[in-house]
């Protein structure tokens, strides 16, 4: 597992790990499926959960849960800007 910064996502390489490794962490499993459910709905949710998670390759991800790599890099840019959202305002809504 390996983590890698994602040009396309409008964070710094500090923050992208910083997200990338707090996903990886068991500790905050429920969180981060919480939040894929939240920006993926029942649909997306799990996929955007292992793509976030297992390290593997959105390719992999997205053919194992039927879906497009595009759509599933949408809804992973969205969990990262959630993500960092919840991040820079602790006091909100969860």
């Amino acid at each position: 597992m390996k983590f890698k910064m994602r040009h396309s996502i409008a964070r710094p390489y500090a923050e992208q790990g910083l997200i990338y490794f707090l996903c990886v962490n068991k500790k905050n499993e429920a969180y981060v499926a919480a939040l894929c459910k939240r920006v993926g709905g029942e649909a997306y949710g799990p996929a955007i959960f292992e793509a976030v998670t297992s390290g593997d390759s959105l390719t992999r991800t997205a053919m194992e849960y039927h879906c497009s790599e595009s759509t599933l890099f949408r809804y992973v840019k969205k969990f990262y800007e959630a993500y960092a959202l919840k991040a820079a305002n602790p006091a909100a809504k969860k």
